[in-house]
């Protein structure tokens, strides 16, 4: 799959081979105690045999060169890293506090010193203040107006059509690391039931839970807000598929939204990027208003959610996969108030694209991480990646795959077992944060239903961190662990 990448650079020819040749390695000792079990032995034998040909899904490039490729893949990551959002941020906000603010009191200064006009100033006035008036309505219109990021009405076009620039565009960029994502199950958009009388058709509702965060989710954002990741089909019988990208290919009856930080849409212009991608506010009014929404021309909904958070990204050390998952319930309850499924979702490879470092506790820097977090929602860790024309600095993630492997569906509970419940709504669970009890029946079976996840979640690690296209996963230094 990997050898289109580099094939100049020797230490990339390297890489590509030990890549081609993955299947052949020797086992490690804790693989080899994982496979005692007749059961996953069985699994893993069906999954290995099932799987496509990974060199058929790519073609070898003839025109243009490889300099060129390699040139618009980093151009194409550049705009999906840190090292694009952080410098866009600081100017559209200079911007913002220039026409809105800085401009309105020159303008008041000049006119109060300036006692006659011609043509020339005059027509600058005007441009001036019409400028002004925009600024401020938009601004009255993200604060006051626009709900898009709660209920995610925006269309997702930055993604753009199959076969469209946009497409090409975030091709080149998932080409870069590369990203592949895993059908391992079917999501359908509908289901049918059949009464006595009559059939009715509902629309399904997900939640994916995307593991794990590692620095910002590169891998959740190439697989999930664009539509051009390479994928494969474990569901399908064929040994042999066309290629095929993205979400679309795989679950084309879905209507997804990926769930961020509420700090990406206080910026003004560089919030309608995020929503043109399909993002939307993490807050528990986005899961309520997405997905009870109705007006979904026959799709289903499916909210993919990081979440680990700004805690997990404090410990995404390279080779490992760490989790803080032990009290995340908040996506669980809203799950279940939703009637939507879980699905648990692994992105192997996503702490192997940034190098962290350690920051011992009683250090300046780590009281300095710990008020950030705490003050502003987020976490600083200290970390390095890339740039375009050096290796060992920047804040472009490093060229190293990422395999993101979509689980199988967990049904919410039944009425029934909700004991009492007319709807899904009424599910209201009370948990006592200080001794983890729960404090009534809701919280028992948000207790047992998140457990449900967790084991989900460690059978999919499990099944398959020793496939065959799975080099991040058989790179593992360390196994999965929930550490919090």
């Amino acid at each position: 799959y990997f050898q289109r990448r580099n094939p100049d650079n020797d230490h990339t020819r390297k890489q590509n081979d030990e890549i081609l040749n993955a299947i052949q390695e020797p086992a490690t000792e804790e693989d080899e105690r994982d496979k005692q079990s007749p059961k996953k032995q069985q699994r893993r034998q069906s999954m290995l045999t099932q799987t496509p040909n990974i060199h058929h899904l790519v073609q070898k490039p003839s025109s243009p060169p490889s300099w060129y490729n390699r040139a618009m893949e980093t151009f194409a990551m550049f705009t999906c890293s840190l090292a694009f959002v952080m410098p866009m941020t600081a100017v559209c906000w200079l911007s913002t506090i220039y026409v809105a603010l800085v401009l309105p009191i020159s303008m008041t200064s000049s006119s109060m010193t300036t006692t006659t006009t011609d043509d020339t100033t005059t027509g600058s006035s005007t441009t001036t203040t019409i400028g002004i008036t925009l600024m401020w309505m938009y601004l009255i219109y993200l604060c006051a107006v626009d709900q898009s990021a709660f209920q995610g009405t925006r269309t997702p076009f930055l993604r753009g059509p199959q076969n469209s620039l946009l497409n090409w565009w975030w091709s080149k960029a998932c080409d870069f690391l590369p990203v592949i994502l895993i059908k391992t199950a079917e999501l359908p958009g509908t289901s049918t039931i059949d009464k006595k009388d009559s059939t009715t058709t509902t629309t399904n509702k997900y939640v994916l839970g995307y593991h794990p965060h590692g620095i910002i989710a590169v891998g959740a954002f190439s697989a999930f807000a664009t539509d051009s990741a390479r994928s494969i089909d474990l569901t399908s019988s064929s040994s042999q598929q066309e290629q095929q990208r993205g979400f679309s290919s795989l679950f084309p009856s879905l209507d997804r939204r990926v769930v961020t930080l509420p700090q990406n849409f206080w910026t003004p212009f560089l919030r309608e990027y995020f929503l043109s991608m399909g993002a939307v506010n993490s807050s528990k009014n986005t899961f309520r208003k997405y997905l009870n929404n109705h007006d979904s021309d026959g799709q289903g909904k499916c909210l993919i959610v990081v979440v680990g958070g700004a805690a997990e990204s404090m410990v995404a050390h390279e080779g490992s996969i760490n989790l803080v998952l032990k009290n995340r319930r908040g996506f669980v309850r809203e799950a279940i108030m939703a009637g939507a499924n879980l699905v648990p979702v692994l992105g192997f490879g996503e702490t192997n694209l940034y190098h962290m470092y350690e920051t011992p506790q009683d250090s300046f820097m780590a009281r300095i991480q710990t008020f950030v977090k705490r003050n502003f929602g987020f976490a600083m860790p200290v970390f390095r990646g890339r740039s375009f024309f050096f290796t060992e600095i920047g804040f472009i993630p490093n060229r190293t795959p990422v395999v993101v492997v979509v689980g199988k569906p967990i049904p919410p509970p039944t009425l029934e077992e909700l004991k009492g419940k007319t709807c899904y709504k009424e599910f209201a669970p009370k948990i006592d944060r200080s001794t983890d009890q729960a404090l009534n029946e809701d919280g028992e079976i948000l207790k047992q239903w998140h457990a449900k996840y967790v084991t989900e979640l460690k059978q999919l690690y499990d099944e398959y961190k020793d496939a065959q296209w799975n080099l991040p996963g058989k790179a593992r230094s360390k196994s999965l662990r929930i550490v919090r």
